[in-house]
């Protein structure tokens, strides 16, 4: 029996301090509310509740915002004591992780980063910079410096980078930064929808298989081992079926949903939806988790997600055996492409594989020498 695993998406503010011109969250960045104590305490209670339930093993929370440094480092000293306190007697491990925009970093905040959360993302462009404050000034020096400061004192650090137009023709300088830190990082591509149409930092599907490729590239050629999310996956998905015949079975929500997003308010959605009210399971603050995940909402974004997978990888010669689907499960429409009669094909992680099988049948799946095949960067779903 597979473990169960289950991430947790935990919003307890948007507040943040930049105003990033490809944020999905513009319209929330000024509002200082955040989530009590109180509310904290009763979304733990419930959540350990219904991971005794249903025997979940393992879980994060991922303390997302806005920028969840800007919240006072004592809020989240007495926030992990009430999770610890829930979830005392459970038998679930738990982990915190966050990701931040490390603009705001004093002792107390690097002592927090050291030793309350277990690892952390940091979001950072790397080449053109669209990760500004209200003023439009760039403030991604100051992260950098933070950034090596954090390092020196032994914070567990990740990188999570987003693909735009400004920055798609650089992968190799993304892919130097982080390879001379050994930091695993994640690649995460701007999706339409989550701003304005017609914005020049917009990217296509094209784009982001090209930038997928040339990682895998870069890493298949290097002796470095950390993880780059969701690139290394595939590779490893791949070397596992060709040269092992592990089929990397099917991702199945229906069987086990294992991400949910919790917003300042309460209000749980699947992890895509978020902000969606049409698509919210309802309010753990005013309901028990389980009773949300057994609602009609929740029923329908499982049914859908269902639908999705059977139209796009039903007939795809991966699925099941080096793809579980994922990408089309979770993933976003542009990561796909309509054929002439009618069909999807996953572009993005179809094509990715197919690069994959060519190089490692060209070096005759000669790579077991690398470290890396069982790892899974903590930043995975972080962003």
């Amino acid at each position: 029996m597979n473990e169960r695993r289950m991430d947790v998406i935990l919003v307890p503010s948007t507040h943040c301090n930049l105003r990033c011109s490809y944020c999905y969250e513009l319209d929330k960045l000024a509002d200082r509310r955040r989530m009590s104590l109180d509310e904290l305490d009763v979304v733990f209670e419930r959540v350990a509740a219904f991971f005794a339930r249903s025997g979940v093993q393992s879980a994060r929370f991922i303390w997302h915002g806005g920028e969840p440094l800007l919240l006072p480092p004592d809020y989240y000293h007495q926030a992990f004591e009430l999770q610890r306190r829930h979830f005392a007697r459970a038998s679930t491990a738990i982990s915190n992780v966050t990701q931040t925009n490390l603009t705001v970093l004093d002792d107390a905040r690097l002592e927090l980063l050291r030793t309350g959360f277990d690892s952390c993302g940091v979001s950072l462009d790397i080449v053109g910079s669209l990760r500004v404050n209200g003023n439009g000034q760039c403030r991604e020096d100051r992260a950098l410096a933070n950034l090596e400061r954090a390092r020196a004192a032994g914070v567990i650090l990740g990188g999570v980078t987003v693909l735009t137009r400004a920055n798609r023709n650089h992968m190799r300088r993304v892919f130097d930064f982080y390879r001379e830190r050994d930091m695993s990082f994640r690649l995460l591509p701007l999706h339409a929808g989550d701003f304005g149409a017609g914005q020049w930092f917009e990217i296509g599907a094209a784009d982001t298989l090209k930038a997928f490729c040339t990682l895998a590239d870069l890493w298949l050629a290097d002796s470095w081992g950390a993880p780059i999310h969701p690139i290394t996956d595939v590779i490893r998905a791949v070397f596992a079926y060709h040269a092992d015949g592990i089929r990397s079975g099917i991702y199945d929500k229906q069987t086990w949903d294992p991400m949910l997003a919790i917003d300042r308010e309460g209000f749980v959605y699947s992890y895509d939806d978020i902000y969606d009210r049409s698509k919210t399971y309802g309010n753990i603050l005013h309901e028990d988790l389980e009773q949300l995940l057994q609602g009609p909402v929740h029923r329908a974004v499982i049914a859908e997600t269902g639908r999705r997978a059977r139209e796009t990888c039903a007939t795809c010669p991966n699925y099941g055996q080096s793809c579980t689907g994922i990408g089309v499960v979770e993933g976003a429409r542009d990561y796909w492409r309509q054929n002439a009669d009618g069909s999807w094909r996953c572009e993005v992680f179809g094509g990715l594989i197919e690069h994959v099988e060519r190089h490692l049948q060209r070096a005759g799946l000669a790579l077991r020498d690398k470290q890396s095949w069982a790892s899974v960067p903590e930043v995975r779903a972080s962003a």
